[in-house]
């Protein structure tokens, strides 16, 4: 059974195999986000930001997460990084449900940026109503009113 996203803190049970398909497929991006995540640099701890996880019963299958945007000059942009769900999972609302759920708790940005690494996930997001943007070392954006 597949769960909602729900708060993730790394290591944990089932990281490893996402960690080892995202290397064998060459999304690089995951491992360079662990080592970050290990030495503190991006632990998803500071007001507005998150890092979830979706489980199918005890086995991690995706995670994603929300934080400032370390590219921009103000406090008030936010990025969402890292989403990767394993291949076996794709295709099944998955990543739209971490985004979502992700967005969801934004309180704190009133811009969220992401760079889609692959035409692909440029599409994913143009779907799901992200806009391009020639922003910095960004591909989309979404505007929040914090109001």
């Amino acid at each position: 059974m597949i769960s909602d996203p729900k708060p993730l803190t790394l290591p944990c049970a089932g990281f490893s195999e996402i960690l080892a398909e995202a290397i064998e497929s060459g999304h690089k991006f995951v491992a360079r986000f662990f080592a970050r995540y290990q030495s503190g640099e991006f632990v998803f701890d500071q007001p507005g930001e998150c890092l979830l996880g979706v489980w199918d019963g005890t086995t991690l299958v995706a995670f994603g997460g929300l934080c400032r945007d370390p590219y921009a000059a103000t406090p008030n942009i936010g990025r969402l990084r890292h989403l990767y769900i394993l291949g076996d999972f794709r295709g099944h609302g998955i990543g739209k449900s971490i985004v979502e759920a992700a967005l969801a708790r934004n309180t704190t940005f009133s811009e969220v940026r992401l760079r889609a690494g692959t035409d692909a996930a440029g599409r994913f997001y143009d779907h799901l109503g992200w806009q391009r943007t020639d922003a910095p070392n960004a591909t989309h954006s979404m505007a929040f009113d914090l109001k």
